[in-house]
């Protein structure tokens, strides 16, 4: 594993190469990390029986607004990681992501450190041709998603009403055309980078249906506009949720992720001190029966570098009992045949 560890930040959902000679688990590495780590399990510490599939392998690629430009965060050793660097492990899109370290409590991600210049169309416009600019001259040569940015540059993490630190629909209809407009033959679609899965829920609710729906009517205005094949992307997570409480808020759930291509769910079970194995299998049944009823609906799989022996997010300290949690995704889905939460070649 050792030979591995110097290689930055994935995150992603899954591939097995027959475990025979070596398996991948392409984890989510949590945001507020700022070294990140591409873990590579032996057949040691990871037995599978899946026989070999092609499967969707998406890398999160984390950048970060300086003030000024944007900066990638992705790191082999001491140099930037390059798109090559993903290729050779096998990667086949990247899900670009802000990940801006502040001093002070404000959110790091879901837009609070990407560049916000106000709330106007213009405005939108303009910032979402800068990132775009910035993502087709570093990540030429593989497919990748454009983050769709909810939150406004450096919003406090204590914050009581989400929706008043919004950067406002008008504002999102010019960062997608804004984005689209710099021309990129490996633009592969958005990623909406809000993660709450009950974001429709309330009359606090950070968005409504209507405009999620008016997000994904503006992605595939340009996908006619231009001959596109654009795909939206969610990934939500179910951080301090049990199945009751998701049970409850389904309706909600599910109103939001019947307007997105793939949703690929973050059970969080890596990094909870008390969960048990019974915990993330009730977990996995409960999406497997949601994916029956909606069947954009996939499961993400999660793991820190304390898998390397350095302590991180992972819910039970580091080594041995933190790569048996990572593979322990696998071994439920396998073992209760959920094979369809696994997303296959797109």
């Amino acid at each position: 594993m050792a030979g591995f560890r110097e290689y930055s930040p994935f995150y992603g959902f899954l591939k097995i190469k027959t475990c025979f000679h070596f398996c991948i688990l392409l984890l989510i590495v949590y945001k507020f990390l700022i070294k990140r780590v591409l873990y590579v399990l032996e057949p040691q510490y990871c037995e599978n029986t899946w026989e070999e599939r092609k499967m969707s392998t998406f890398g999160l690629w984390w950048f970060k607004w300086n003030g000024s430009n944007y900066e990638s965060r992705m790191k082999v050793g001491s140099r930037e990681a390059t798109v090559q660097d993903f290729k050779n492990r096998g990667f086949d899109y990247l899900v670009t992501a802000d990940s801006t370290p502040f001093n002070g409590a404000y959110l790091s991600g879901e837009g609070s450190g990407i560049e916000f210049s106000g709330h106007l169309y213009d405005n939108g416009y303009t910032d979402g041709r800068k990132l775009a600019t910035f993502l087709k001259n570093n990540l030429q040569g593989i497919e990748y998603l454009a983050p769709i940015p909810y939150y406004k540059y450096k919003t406090p993490s204590n914050i009581e009403n989400a929706r008043d630190y919004w950067r406002g629909l008008s504002y999102t209809y010019g960062w997608i055309d804004g984005v689209v407009s710099v021309d990129s033959p490996y633009l592969g679609g958005f990623y909406w980078d809000l993660e709450n899965p009950t974001q429709t829920y309330g009359t606090s609710r950070y968005i409504s249906t209507f405009e999620l729906n008016a997000i994904r009517g503006r992605i595939l205005e340009n996908d006619r506009e231009y001959g596109l094949e654009l795909k939206f992307t969610w990934v939500p997570t179910l951080r301090g949720r049990s199945v009751s409480q998701l049970e409850a808020f389904k309706q909600y759930i599910m109103e939001a992720a019947e307007y997105f291509d793939y949703v690929f769910f973050q059970p969080h079970y890596y990094q909870c001190q008390n969960c048990s194995i019974e915990d993330l299998e009730s977990l996995l049944e409960w999406l497997y029966n949601f994916h029956g009823e909606i069947n954009n609906v996939y499961v993400e799989f999660e793991a820190d570098k304390a898998v390397c022996g350095e302590y991180e997010n992972c819910g039970c300290g580091t080594g041995q009992c933190c790569i048996s949690k990572a593979c322990e995704y696998s071994e439920v889905i396998q073992l209760n045949s959920y094979n369809e939460l696994v997303q296959y070649k797109a």
